[in-house]
């Protein structure tokens, strides 16, 4: 047996180092120096060794060549070189523990002082060469071996029936501990263990299942259909954005073209300065339209019209859908303004008839002609004043604003088109992605969590069956020990 170290602990006891072979053997050999025998922690695991074996041999390896110094500066043999029974009388009378006293009181622990070197060192000298004849000089002539006086006693314990009777008694005693050991494990520790792995996949497959549900309800509706109301909605808000800027629009183009009026400025001027108030409306109108489309993407449902079980079942399934109403309204952005949009026409401008246009026959289109006869050109004021109606402000704007009207709707049929219906296949799409890694993702958690359930209780089986087989066998060894109780008894002690 290998001996502990002095400065740590047995990374293995007895009872598990031994497993392989105390079926077999029903003695065991422990080899400490004559240096380690008086430390207490060499033998902090004797006692395993005691209770796998019935009989220990304990060989103290001595060294038969060391020397004391002398109080004169001579070296003389130690103690442990001349008399070696006295170092291992000395650990009996000091050292040994209570366990090891009883053990070599009842035989079942035998010490022999070897020099274990010296007896290596004769025995490959003499399978080497013939012996030769020891002169009556040498002091190893008379010098009983101890190793030949162990050998001799461990080999009649071997073929002596005391091996086989405490071989006996060893083997019925460590069944009865193994037995007891694998029914108390699967008993206790493993069947809780495995209880409450099978108790928690049960809850996974419970959870999955209810996932399972609230995909189904996810799924009996599109998208689109859940939108439907926020559809509508989105469109009577847009006409109303549409009256909105019209109203803003006169706002802002009546003192501009009141201010044209009262200037030198030229047509071109004017339509440059309505063609810009246009441009800011259009660009405001898209803005708002950006901005409901937003707050529809980031309301609590998406502007999903769900019923209480449909909210649920979205939460159930952690599908977030102002996210993906979010990412969907990054790819669906408002149409852009165009750029190259025209100047209002303004035509006919609304111009006066002189005397003398009237005089000379004189046309509308011709008094236009003879003041407009280029648009870049600067126009007075006060030929303006003469030429114009007193109620030019307001047919000039009534020529514009229809160039207006066609734009927001042609920009709210646009938007219709293109940003909201892009927003709605947008999300239908992602819910339906989000839907199908779900359907994935349970399926998969469902296959493991069955997978993980049966193996647990074929596991489980096992470890019951392995149980009643210990139990069967504990019975056997009951009666074998019953049987041969005096045995027992007088091995143990």
């Amino acid at each position: 047996m290998d001996t502990p170290g002095l400065y740590s602990k047995m990374k293995f006891g007895y009872d598990f180092m031994t497993r392989e072979f105390r079926d077999s053997a029903a003695c065991a050999v422990f080899v400490v120096k004559t240096d380690n025998l008086f430390l207490e922690q060499v033998f902090d695991d004797f006692n395993d060794l005691l209770e796998q074996f019935s009989r220990v041999f304990v060989v103290v390896n001595i060294d038969k060549n060391k020397s004391d110094l002398q109080a004169d500066g001579s070296l003389s043999p130690s103690l442990e070189s001349r008399d070696p029974d006295r170092i291992v009388e000395a650990f009996e009378m000091l050292t040994m523990s209570a366990p090891l006293r009883r053990a070599s009181e009842t035989g079942r622990l035998h010490l022999y002082p070897i020099d274990l070197r010296s007896a290596a060192a004769r025995r490959l000298q003499a399978s080497a060469a013939p012996v030769e004849p020891l002169t009556q000089g040498d002091e190893a002539a008379d010098e009983p071996d101890a190793f030949d006086d162990f050998l001799n006693d461990l080999m009649g314990y071997l073929n002596s029936t005391d091996y086989l009777r405490e071989f006996m008694t060893d083997t019925i005693r460590q069944s009865g501990k193994l037995c007891a050991e694998i029914r108390q494990h699967c008993a206790s520790h493993l069947e809780s263990v495995v209880d409450a792995e099978q108790s928690r996949q049960r809850t996974t497959l419970d959870a999955i299942a209810r996932k399972q549900q609230a995909l189904e309800v996810a799924n009996t509706t599109a998208p689109v259909e859940w939108m439907a109301d926020t559809l509508g909605r989105l469109k009577r808000e847009r006409e109303e954005s549409v009256n909105t800027t019209r109203a803003t629009f006169r706002e802002a183009a009546q003192p501009a073209i009141a201010t044209w009026l009262e200037s030198d400025e030229s047509l071109e001027q004017l339509k440059s300065t309505l063609k810009g108030l246009m441009d800011e409306s259009c660009q405001r109108f898209l803005a708002e339209e950006e901005i409901r489309l937003t707050a529809c993407a980031r309301s609590a449902h998406a502007g999903f019209s769900l019923s209480s079980a449909e909210a649920e079942s979205f939460a159930i399934l952690g599908i977030d859908l102002p996210s993906l109403a979010d990412e969907s309204l990054s790819e669906s952005a408002s149409p852009a303004l165009d750029p190259s949009g025209q100047a209002p026409d303004l035509n006919p401008f609304p111009v006066r008839m002189g005397f003398t246009d009237k005089l000379l026959f004189r046309s509308p289109d011709t008094v236009r002609k003879r003041l407009f006869k280029d648009p870049a050109q600067e126009i007075p004021a006060r030929a303006k004043r003469g030429k114009l109606e007193d109620n030019a402000g307001e047919a000039i704007f009534a020529l514009a604003e229809p160039d207006l009207k066609q734009r927001l709707e042609q920009l709210s049929a646009r938007i219709g088109e293109s940003a909201v219906d892009a927003y709605v296949a947008g999300v239908s799409r992602r819910v339906q992605a989000a839907c199908t890694k779900v359907k994935k993702d349970l399926d998969d958690q469902e296959a493991h969590a069955n997978q993980t359930l049966a193996r647990l209780t074929e596991l489980k089986e096992k470890y019951r069956g392995l149980s009643d087989l210990a139990e069967e066998v504990s019975a056997t060894v009951h009666d074998l020990e019953e049987k041969h109780a005096p045995e027992l008894e007088l091995t143990s002690g």
